[in-house]
């Protein structure tokens, strides 16, 4: 799958969850996602004593606050105008994609240049986070 087909698909998936919740504050998303998750590991730590489906309970509690954090991330990026951002996004967009596929993302689908480096980066381990903070704030993140 072609990079442009990649972030359209996934910029794709933003709009559908987005269009579902409505508008929600990151933070409050954010809490909601990490209360559930803790909810879960807790009703399975009170009622289960099964070693193996505590083990999947606790590892799936780690999934879901990854997934947390990285939802956070992504809206903080869509949400928030920061200082440097607009001369330092170009450092983030340096992979190469066709004429059309830039047409089309940008005239059909409607997208902006957040909704690229969202749909782009994976916010799933701290590297990837502190680089693409640190370009888009001009310094250090992490």
């Amino acid at each position: 799958m072609k990079i442009a087909d990649k972030i359209s698909t996934h910029h794709e998936k933003i709009k559908a969850i987005k269009s579902k919740q409505g508008v929600i504050q990151s933070t409050t998303l954010f809490n909601q996602k990490m209360s559930l998750a803790t909810n879960l590991l807790n009703v399975v730590n009170d009622f289960n004593r099964n070693k193996k489906i505590l083990t999947e309970a606790r590892k799936n509690y780690i999934i879901n606050c990854v997934t947390a954090i990285e939802v956070y991330l992504k809206e903080a990026i869509l949400n928030y105008d920061f200082i440097h951002a607009p001369d330092n996004y170009e450092a983030l967009l340096k992979d190469k994609i066709s004429l059309f596929d830039a047409y089309k993302m940008f005239n059909e689908k409607q997208m902006n240049v957040k909704d690229v480096v969202v749909s782009h980066y994976s916010f799933q381990n701290l590297e990837t986070i502190d680089m693409v903070f640190s370009t888009i704030l001009g310094e250090k993140y992490l």
